[in-house]
């Protein structure tokens, strides 16, 4: 029976040349990608825009597949923070502005990069990553409930946990068909306010004037 090729790190940089030399291949991975595409990015490639030896780069990833699997971990980590700040940060503001500040924050997010997240998007189920990315996903949705949770008054819905569910897959998905689609969207203060206002119509009683588009 054929194997499985395998997505995981070989081992741990744990010494700081060696972490020197992981980021350096992955950061040059990133980069190959957006430059060459999938097909063309070969560990050859990545290796020689690192600036190590195909065999160095080995020692850490056993495939291209291994690469992509680290960014596609490392990109769902880094929204799974920005989301965690953007809600610790949130403290006396009103539900509308909070839901603002989060939809600006993931939408800006995709679009430092999107060329890359095109590729993690279409790329994620090659390299059996989809039960973290759910995790991810499960994850954030608590974070969310625990919002709703802090207005209940204020709120049309009364089931918190599928009320969580639907605002984070109605913004993850809109946001990956604005990659995948129409990547100006993610810098566009109209659809941005679009999607703040699905978000509140479909939480609140009564949807206040939505407020207005942050700078930057």
């Amino acid at each position: 029976m054929r194997q499985k090729p395998r997505n995981d790190p070989n081992k741990q940089a744990k010494q700081e040349r060696s972490r020197f030399t992981v980021e350096a291949i992955v950061s040059s991975a990133a980069q190959v990608l957006v430059k060459e595409g999938y097909e063309r990015a070969t560990t050859n490639r990545i290796a020689a825009a690192a600036g190590v030896s195909v065999g160095s780069l080995y020692q850490y990833f056993p495939s291209k597949d291994a690469l992509l699997a680290e960014l596609i971990g490392r990109n769902q980590r880094q929204m799974q923070e920005e989301l965690q700040t953007a809600l610790m940060e949130s403290g006396g503001y009103t539900l509308p502005e909070i839901i603002r500040t989060t939809v600006h924050s993931h939408l800006r997010f995709h679009a430092k990069n999107p060329a890359l997240h095109r590729i993690l998007i279409e790329q994620l189920p090659r390299v059996a990553r989809l039960q973290a990315n759910i995790q991810t996903r499960q994850e954030s949705a608590q974070a969310v409930r625990m919002l709703l949770e802090q207005f209940p008054d204020q709120l049309r819905v009364k089931d918190f946990e599928l009320a969580s569910f639907m605002v984070i897959s109605l913004v993850d998905m809109l946001t990956q068909v604005a990659v995948l689609e129409r990547t100006g969207a993610l810098t566009d203060d109209a659809f941005e306010n679009e999607l703040v206002s699905v978000v509140l119509r479909y939480l609140l009683n009564d949807e206040p004037p939505a407020p207005p588009p942050q700078s930057g």
